[in-house]
């Protein structure tokens, strides 16, 4: 057992990485599921700042007074008049073949499920929605796409400020607020066939779950108070060590931990945490949820508490909901990867050090849609474009997104949604700072609009087809869906609870889980996994086995020191810290921007005698036959 000093040094660093990510908002599926009326402005033709959200997005513009009666707010910007519609936002789960509207289902991807939207007047099923983690939710219908992030206060206590990068503890607890889970703090909405954009407003009517009048979810939690302290890092290198060397002691472990690390390497180049202390005491509110279906699960089963000590859960399945789905991989082959370091000593694709900035979810999927274009388009040209390499700007999804909050965290399922509206430019565009202040430059975020290529246009922002949750939607993702991804589509990013103990992994299979890792079923015996903590986004390429222990492949963003050149293997079918929990896709396009260029420089190399218009070699707004090729084979 660590001593009480090193404990606690360990237990303060997870609270820092817990901080530093999204915003202080938390609910989950139960409280969404109901009718909802959406209210909404006429397109805008600047709408990147006009919803009220800042770029990038910040917790403490969101609580600007004017935004306290949103539709209000919108209603001044709109000459008084909002559009609206109503919809049902149900807990029914239906498979791609029961949906009879094609348009609503992610193409080549038949065995996924979809909780369904319905019409609130016949009762049609219309669309399909997704909870975004535990922030807000997407609504995806014919004609609109919508999005919000949930309503939420600073709680009125002397003790209570609030901060950029307040954030949720690890039972999902919030930091001195409280959330409305009836309505929108902010909103926007998508009509993809236009490309028209506008502000939206959710406003809950009924509940399908309790009270139709939803209390305020109040938590007890501890309000932070950051200070400096200037020998916390040296503490921490010799607190680390003492863990690495614990850890190795123990011949049972499936993963080895560094313990030739300096202090450099911790402080700078693993964790941008580092640099804080938390200073804390507690305030106490209770927390109103509906405890008769909902329950909270310590750990995933067979997995080591970081403690050194072996662990069981309260149930059976390694998701906080009991599930049971039929599927089979055995088609798949038991190892599969993308590259890595592990199948192949020559690999030199080192990955980004995020640094000083909890950029996680940026650099993982800003990697995932490169490298899905890449593989997409060497498929699409036979081979041609080979050993075309494809970089982009994970600093634009720092400086330039409304929906993420920069240095401060976000979601790759929020940069998926940038990538599919905005596009993700060039990395010469935006070469990578570790700073979300650095000044957003390319259009359409400048004003006025200009034509100088130094802004990166179109041609030079790569764009997302589709984008999603493995699975279908938030809680529907499982071990053989997301083989089943990687091996059609390319690499995926995943969001998972790390503690101290991943920051010294050396080799082996890492299979550790926070002593604190909590789990939360709202909506048993619906086939949903449940809400489950996560603070980090990482990127799987691949996976193996080995003796027999079933792996992950990942690909991290501390730089190329850590691990096998920056990458390691995950215990799979464990779901080891949420990891099978919250799986994110992203298709390239090929139909416009830098996908479109880069396909038509390839087909336009043939001979004129194959006569290839750029018009026939468009991906259709839906997908089509060509982004379902099966990759595996050919990479």
């Amino acid at each position: 057992m660590l001593n009480k000093g090193i404990t606690t040094l360990i237990l303060a660093v997870i609270y820092l990485a817990n901080v530093n990510c999204d915003l202080p908002i938390h609910v989950t599926t139960s409280d969404i599921v109901g009718k909802w009326r959406f209210d909404y402005t006429s397109p805008l033709d600047y709408w990147i700042d006009g919803c009220g959200s800042g770029i990038p997005n910040k917790n403490t513009q969101n609580l600007q007074p004017s935004l306290s009666d949103y539709n209000k707010w919108l209603r001044e910007r709109n000459d008084g008049e909002l559009n609206s519609k109503t919809l049902i936002l149900t807990d029914l789960l239906l498979s791609s073949s029961e949906i009879t509207n094609k348009n609503l289902i992610f193409p080549g991807r038949d065995d996924w499920t979809y909780l369904v939207v319905k019409d609130a007047n016949t009762g049609e099923v219309v669309g399909r929605w997704t909870m975004v983690y535990d922030e807000g939710f997407e609504v995806t219908t014919n004609d609109m796409v919508i999005f919000g992030f949930m309503k939420y206060n600073l709680l009125r206590n002397e003790d209570c400020n609030a901060h950029d990068g307040d954030n949720e503890n690890s039972s999902g607890e919030t930091l001195c607020y409280e959330t409305d889970p009836t309505t929108f703090q902010i909103g926007w909405y998508y009509m993809g066939s236009s490309n028209k954009k506008g502000c939206i407003n959710g406003i809950k009517e009924e509940s399908l779950y309790g009270n139709n009048i939803i209390d305020f979810v109040r938590n007890r939690v501890e309000i932070p108070i950051r200070r400096a302290v200037e020998n916390s890092i040296k503490n921490l290198s010799n607190s680390l060590h003492d863990f690495a060397n614990k850890h190795n002691s123990n011949n049972l472990k499936n993963w080895r931990a560094r313990s030739n690390f300096s202090v450099t390497d911790i402080a700078f180049s693993h964790h941008p945490f580092y640099m804080n202390y938390v200073d804390s005491r507690k305030i106490h509110f209770t927390r109103m949820v509906a405890t008769d279906r909902s329950t909270f699960i310590e750990v995933a089963s067979n997995s080591y508490r970081e403690n050194g000590s072996y662990s069981f859960s309260m149930s059976d399945s390694i998701f906080a909901c009991n599930i049971n789905r039929i599927g089979s991989n055995d088609d798949l082959p038991k190892s599969f990867s993308v590259g890595d370091p592990f199948t192949s000593e020559d690999f030199n694709e080192y990955p980004y050090n995020q640094g000083n900035c909890g950029s996680c979810y940026a650099v993982s999927s800003v990697y995932i849609l490169a490298k899905r274009t890449e593989i997409m388009l060497n498929k699409l040209t036979n081979g041609k474009s080979k050993f075309e390499q494809v970089n982009l700007s994970s600093q634009s999804v720092l400086s330039c997104s409304p929906f993420n909050q920069g240095c401060e965290g976000g979601y790759p399922f929020l940069v998926g949604k940038q990538a599919e509206e905005v596009g993700i430019p060039i990395d010469s565009c935006m070469t990578y700072y570790a700073d979300s202040n650095q000044e957003c430059n390319f259009n359409p975020f400048i004003s006025p609009n200009t034509n100088d290529r130094l802004y990166c246009g179109k041609d030079e922002r790569m764009y997302a087809e589709n984008y999603g949750y493995v699975g279908g939607c938030y809680e529907c993702s499982d071990e053989k869906k997301m083989m089943r991804e990687i091996y059609n589509y390319g690499p995926i990013a995943v969001a998972l609870h790390i503690g101290t103990s991943l920051l010294v992994y050396e080799n082996g299979i890492y299979d550790s889980v926070p002593e604190d890792h909590k789990k939360y079923c709202d909506i048993p015996n619906k086939q949903l996994n449940g809400w489950e903590y996560t603070n980090h986004a990482i990127t799987i390429v691949g996976w193996g086995e080995e003796n027999g222990i079933p792996y992950w492949i990942i690909r991290n963003s501390w730089g190329s020191n850590w691990g096998n050149k920056g990458y390691a293997k995950i215990r799979r079918g464990k779901n080891i810290g949420g990891i099978e929990n919250q799986a994110v896709f992203i298709d390239p396009s090929f139909s416009k921007g830098l996908g479109l260029t880069l396909l038509s420089k390839y087909v336009n190399n043939e001979s004129s005698e194959t006569n290839v218009e750029t018009e026939e070699i468009q991906l259709s707004e839906q997908g089509s036959q060509k982004a379902n090729y099966t990759i595996g084979n050919d990479i």
